[in-house]
């Protein structure tokens, strides 16, 4: 028998030439789906995913979570967990999914997406299971989480050691994080710049000054070569010149980082400012206030709050208290050390009586958002009786969380506090510190100020 011309065999089936060509094709969805005809892609993957082909409903998966929207995301779940059934790696993209959507997923449930995922061995599980200890940690034990963070640090995989430097990065506080961070930077300095200011900031600490001199010159040579960026120079030279830091501030190398940045930022300009604010000597015919003023009116909150400071000095020939509280009360929506010195504002009374109540929601506000003077503030506060009654349990609780961040001062009175106190509120305030500090790290607040006491003003 001979074969019908397509036409005549077209007509037979009951088709048209035209209906036979835009069957639902598998390729043809991928090809639309990769020059972005995403119309085309979804004519030829939808009917197909429907009809249960495993891989058109993975291609779905993906173009749908791309889009983006609410709905589309919604609509990338559905075909993940439909293709998961067949296709068992599929796990770590509804993970990873489930991740994005973070307000609406269940931390447990892509928890054993990874899991399972990982006795696969699946290479992305790993460092996907670091992530979600990083992204909820009030959700898993902090060891738990490590024991993971140091299998990703051992990973040969440099994505792997990336994330297990991301959740180093956060626990910092910790000497045997900070150690392990610091270790894994000096081994992927080349791959991270977010490292260089890391490892700044642990030999300052550690008062590691000979490694700190080495890798200042390496930046120095690196940056000259092109090969970090203005933002990681910056980020250093902040190490440098940071005054809340152990170790020796140094204004000179900071100054020359700063000033190698061209058309630096509003931020940085303020950033400079208050350099040469505290050393003068750097650049004698500079004004630093008419830097911070320029850097302010380009949008500078860090320059709205050393403008509000400068503004409560008495000595300042621009001091300006009531204009100083504008400034600051700008800044502290985004700048956390505005909160610290609207509490001397509110404390010291600049404008009329003292308002302690005030003063203590701003240096509550700016310690838990890592300003760590902001604890010594309020351990002094409750000890010293400035316009709250003294507590000995609160006071003992700030000073203790200012010692642990090295605050100059917290450590003695530390100490004083303690020798004044019961074994009974000694107990109690050792618990309410560890209550705070793991509140903070987990970035989930344990108490508002008026749950830490009921406060009575004088």
């Amino acid at each position: 028998m001979r074969f019908m011309p397509q036409l005549l065999l077209s007509a037979v089936l009951g088709l048209s030439v035209t209906a036979a060509w835009s069957l639902p094709d598998l390729a043809r969805g991928k090809a639309a789906l990769e020059s972005g005809d995403l119309i085309a892609a979804e004519e030829n993957l939808l009917p197909l995913a429907e009809r249960g082909f495993v891989e058109a409903q993975i291609y779905l998966g993906r173009m749908y979570s791309d889009a983006g929207t609410p709905e589309s995301m919604e609509k990338a779940q559905q075909w993940y967990r439909r293709a998961m059934e067949a296709e068992p790696e599929v796990r770590v993209s509804l993970a990873r999914l489930l991740m994005q959507s973070a307000e609406q997923s269940d931390p447990r449930e892509i928890e054993a997406l990874l899991i399972e995922a990982g006795r696969n061995d699946h290479a992305d599980a790993l460092p996907l299971r670091v992530r979600l200890y990083r992204s909820y940690p009030d959700q898993f034990s902090t060891s738990e989480a490590a024991e993971f963070a140091q299998r990703a640090g051992d990973s040969k995989r440099a994505e792997d050691r990336a994330e297990a430097i991301s959740w180093y990065r956060v626990h910092a506080d910790v000497p045997a994080y900070a150690q392990a961070l610091a270790a894994l930077c000096e081994q992927d300095k080349d791959l991270q710049e977010d490292c260089l200011s890391d490892l700044a900031q642990h030999y300052r600490t550690q008062n590691q000054e000979e490694a700190l001199v080495e890798l200042k010159q390496e930046i120095s040579q690196r940056y000259d070569a092109g090969q970090i960026s203005n933002e990681a120079l910056e980020r250093f030279a902040r190490v440098l010149a940071a005054e809340d830091l152990p170790g020796q501030v140094d204004a000179e190398g900071a100054f020359e980082m700063f000033s190698a940045i061209p058309a630096p930022s509003p931020d940085t300009r303020a950033r400079l400012a208050k350099l040469l604010i505290a050393h003068p000597e750097l650049d004698p015919d500079r004004n630093p206030d008419a830097l911070l003023q320029e850097a302010f009116e380009a949008g500078s909150y860090e320059a709205a709050m050393l403008l509000g400071r400068r503004f409560l000095k008495a000595n300042h020939p621009k001091a300006n208290p009531e204009r100083a509280q504008e400034l600051l009360s700008e800044a502290a929506q985004h700048v956390p050390a505005a909160h610290y010195f609207l509490g001397r504002y509110y404390e010291r009374g600049y404008q009329g009586p003292p308002e302690a109540s005030r003063a203590l929601d701003h240096y509550l506000n700016a310690a838990r958002q890592g300003y760590a003077r902001a604890d010594l503030a309020l351990s002094k506060m409750y000890w010293n009786n400035r316009g709250i009654r003294v507590d000995p349990v609160n006071a003992y609780v700030f000073a203790r969380i200012a010692t642990h961040y090295q605050v100059e001062g917290a450590a003695e009175l530390l100490g004083e506090v303690q020798q004044g106190m019961s074994a009974q509120e000694l107990a109690q305030a050792q618990a309410k510190a560890e209550r705070e500090y793991d509140a903070r790290r987990n970035e989930t607040p344990a108490m508002t100020t008026a749950q830490i006491e009921k406060r009575e003003t004088r």
